[in-house]
């Protein structure tokens, strides 16, 4: 009940920020070759070069409790999915099974919420042709080796979603000769009232190897909520 109540404020607090932030947005222009991502489940199997034969993969998000145990056994956020689970795989079991190796205090891909006490968890499940087992990646290098050389627009995004920290959002992109340059803006939901879109510019191996800011501006009518 007291965890109910938790999230209940957090998301009024959201919701009221995000209100108010999105209305002093600015309107993006794209350039000439520049496209918006897609949403990343949007994307199909037929997107991706993996560096070797996959049948499937999914991207998602789960609750783990402070004390790093699993909440909420089997309610995942789904951030994607491409393939088809292979007959006679139990998705469910082998998805829990996997999600409690990960509860790890080291684990890379996770965001500890301070206000609650607890975390989210993401998590990359792919299952390898001619094999029926359910894998998970345990490091960030585990995805790049998955991905091998980063040569199209969804292994871009999917490379920034798990990699990037920056706390700004992926908005479109655009090949500037042998770089994909990305075009990154604050995140509407955000609770302050700084706008700011930067262009971030990455190899093949997904390294940023430079960056420049676009635009920074305080949003007019906007008030910054404090917690």
């Amino acid at each position: 009940m007291q965890l109910m109540i938790k999230s209940i404020i957090l998301l009024l607090l959201f919701g009221s920020m995000q209100v108010e932030a999105r209305e002093g947005f600015p309107e993006i222009k794209l350039e000439r070759g520049e496209k918006r991502f897609k949403p990343l489940k949007a994307y199909k199997m037929d997107d991706f070069h993996f560096a070797h034969p996959l049948v499937y993969m999914d991207v998602a998000e789960y609750d783990v409790s402070k004390n790093m145990k699993l909440m909420n056994e089997g309610k995942y956020r789904y951030i994607m999915k491409i393939g088809q689970v292979p007959s006679g795989t139990n998705s469910q079991k082998n998805f829990i099974l996997l999600s409690n190796a990960l509860l790890k205090s080291y684990y890379f891909w996770k965001e500890t919420r301070p206000l609650i006490g607890d975390h989210i968890f993401t998590t990359l499940r792919f299952v390898e042709q001619g094999d029926n087992r359910f894998k998970a990646v345990e490091l960030l290098q585990d995805i790049k080796e998955l991905l091998g050389k980063i040569d199209t627009p969804a292994e871009l995004h999917l490379w920034i979603y798990a990699s990037e920290r920056v706390g700004y959002q992926p908005y479109s992109y655009k090949k500037s000769g042998k770089l994909y340059r990305v075009r990154f803006r604050t995140v509407p939901n955000t609770l302050g009232c700084v706008y700011e879109e930067w262009f971030y510019y990455y190899n093949s191996n997904g390294n940023r190897v430079k960056n420049r800011r676009l635009k920074h501006f305080t949003i007019q009518n906007c008030e910054e909520i404090m917690i």
